[in-house]
């Protein structure tokens, strides 16, 4: 809401505050990486999953982890991982019509419905 307002009210360009906010979940992405490998003594960090197609996240991984190598797939190997599980679902449970799925929010990975 807060964005929709700021874009609407204050008349801010959707391609800049889309900019921002890429570059601010960036900034944690790449803090909070650094600071896990830095505390488990991480030998090499994997950026892997479809976030790890983002350009400016992959630069600025590379550029911040110091002596840290950090591998990255090729964008062909950066997928949603949606995907996987989906599969997997279908291939566990059974297909059910739509309309007879219900979304449980609260569920864990290991639960089964």
């Amino acid at each position: 809401t807060a964005v929709k307002r700021l874009i609407e009210n204050e008349n801010w360009p959707v391609e800049v505050v889309a900019c921002e906010f890429e570059t601010a979940v960036v900034d944690v992405l790449v803090a909070k990486t650094l600071r896990a490998a830095k505390q488990f003594n991480a030998k090499c960090i994997l950026l892997a999953g479809g976030v790890s197609a983002n350009t400016q996240l992959r630069a600025r991984m590379k550029e911040e982890a110091g002596n840290v190598p950090v591998f990255v797939p090729s964008l062909k190997y950066c997928t949603d991982n949606a995907v996987y599980i989906a599969s997997a679902a279908y291939y566990n449970q059974g297909v059910k019509p739509l309309d007879q799925i219900q979304a449980n929010p609260s569920l864990g990975v290991m639960d089964r419905v």
